[in-house]
């Protein structure tokens, strides 16, 4: 085998390889959304409702009046005052 014999075995083994890794990515990919769809809920909610806002904040000494004792994690509650446009 010489030189010119190699790159196109070269080019067909690399993109065995990719397509390899790819059908690998998908399987891993469909396997942390099977773990992850039981822990997702739809919630529907109405006007009027009191809800929380889940945040995750920049910084740690990040606080305001509507954030107390719930872990920085969680703000409100705040009322719904119109639904979606």
């Amino acid at each position: 085998m010489n030189n010119v014999d190699i790159v196109p075995y070269m080019i067909k083994e690399m993109k065995h390889e990719l397509t390899t890794i790819r059908k690998n990515l998908e399987i891993d990919q469909d396997r942390k959304k099977s773990y992850g769809d039981p822990h997702r809920v739809h919630k529907e909610f109405n006007m009027g409702d009191y809800v929380y806002f889940y945040i995750i904040p920049k910084e740690i000494s990040f606080r305001n009046a509507s954030c107390d004792q719930l872990a920085l994690w969680f703000c409100g509650p705040f009322q719904i005052l119109e639904g979606p446009r």
